[in-house]
C-alpha cells in the first residue's frame, strides 16, 4: 500500500499537492568559513570520462583528517554549464558559509559534501557507453577518490543535486538502491518521455533513442518498477514557481508519479526561479531535513 504523502512545513515555502593517479597537492586553495569549516579541491585522473577530473569537499568546523570518527556526506551535482564549487561560492549555493552556521549553532549534524565538476554530461552514461561518456561511473570515481581522502561513513550518505544535477541525483540514487539514506532535487530536470530539445540529449538517450537506456536511466521510469519504488529513500523535490522551461510541471508530475509508487517523497515549491538565488534561499530547510534523515544513522 503506498505510503502516505508527507508534507513539510516552512515559512520559506509555499506547498503543492503536499585506482587512480593524485595530484601532489589540492587543485585549488582552502577556502575557509566563518566558524571554521573548509572548502578543499583536488584533481584526479578519470578512467570513466577519459582525463582529468576534479572534485571539491567541504569539511566541516572541527573536521580532523586524522581523528577516529567518520562524517556522514553528501554527494552534491551541479546543473548544465555549472561546475561543483559553485556550491560553496557566495553567488552560488554558499554552502561554506550556511552549513558553519548551521553546523555550529546545532540545526545540522557535522557532515561532509563532495561536489564534483561533471561538466554538461547528465550525470548519465551515455547510450552506446562510448569510452569518456561514462558520467554516472564518474560519480562513483569521486566517491571512492573521496572515500580514501576523507574520514567519511558510507553507511550514512546521501545525494543531491541542482537542476541537471536533481536528475542525477535521483538516477544515480534510484539505480543504487540501499546505497543513500536520502535524496535531494531541486528544480530537477525530471523529464516524463525522452527529450530532444538539446543536443546533450541525443549524446546520453541515443539519436533516435535507445529507449531500454532511457528506462534503465530515467527517474520517471525507474520509479514505476516496483523494485525500486518500494525500496527507495525519502526523497525531497523542490521547484519555483517561476522556474522556466516546463521545471514546474515536471517536477509536480514527477511527484504524483512518487505518490502513486508509495515513495516517501516531499514537494516543496517556493517562489523562486531557477538558479543558485533561489536554492540557496532554501538550504537551512532541506539540510535539516537531511540531517534529521541521517542522524537516524
Amino acid at each position: 500500500m503506498p505510503r502516505a504523502r508527507r508534507v513539510v512545513a516552512s515559512p520559506l515555502w509555499l506547498l503543492v499537492a503536499a585506482c587512480f593517479a593524485w595530484s601532489p597537492s589540492p587543485a585549488r586553495a582552502d577556502a575557509v568559513g566563518p566558524d571554521g569549516g573548509r572548502v578543499v579541491s583536488w584533481r584526479f585522473e578519470s578512467d570513466a570520462v577519459a582525463g582529468l577530473g576534479t572534485w571539491h569537499a567541504y569539511l566541516p568546523p572541527g573536521y580532523r583528517g586524522g581523528a577516529s570518527v567518520r562524517f556522514p556526506y553528501v554527494i552534491a551535482l551541479h546543473g548544465l554549464l555549472g561546475s561543483g564549487d559553485e556550491w560553496f561560492a557566495p553567488d552560488g549555493g554558499d554552502l561554506l558559509r550556511d552549513l558553519d552556521r548551521l553546523i555550529s549553532t546545532g540545526k545540522v549534524i557535522p557532515l561532509v559534501v563532495i561536489a564534483p565538476d561533471g561538466r554538461d554530461g547528465y550525470w548519465t552514461d551515455h547510450a552506446g557507453r562510448v569510452r569518456g561518456t561514462a558520467w554516472g561511473a564518474y560519480v562513483d570515481e569521486v566517491e571512492r577518490e573521496a572515500l580514501a581522502r576523507l574520514k567519511l561513513d558510507p553507511d550514512r550518505r546521501a545525494i543531491a543535486g541542482v537542476s541537471m544535477g536533481g536528475h542525477g541525483a535521483l538516477s544515480i540514487g534510484l539505480r543504487s538502491l540501499g546505497a543513500f539514506r536520502a535524496i535531494v532535487s531541486m528544480s530537477g530536470a525530471l523529464f516524463p518521455e525522452p527529450p530532444t530539445h538539446r543536443p546533450i540529449y541525443g549524446k546520453v538517450w541515443g539519436e533516435p533513442t535507445d529507449y531500454a537506456h532511457w528506462l534503465d536511466t530515467a527517474p520517471l521510469a525507474l520509479i514505476r518498477r516496483a523494485d525500486v519504488a518500494s525500496a527507495a529513500p525519502p526523497i525531497w523535490l523542490e521547484c519555483g514557481l517561476g522556474d522556466v522551461n516546463r521545471f514546474l510541471d515536471w517536477n509536480t508530475s514527477a511527484f504524483e508519479v512518487f505518490c502513486d509508487a508509495g515513495v516517501d517523497v516531499s514537494l516543496h515549491i517556493n517562489k523562486g526561479g531557477h538558479g543558485w538565488k533561489t536554492w540557496r534561499a532554501t538550504n537551512e530547510v532541506w539540510l535539516t531535513w537531511l540531517s534529521r534523515i541521517l542522524k537516524r544513522f
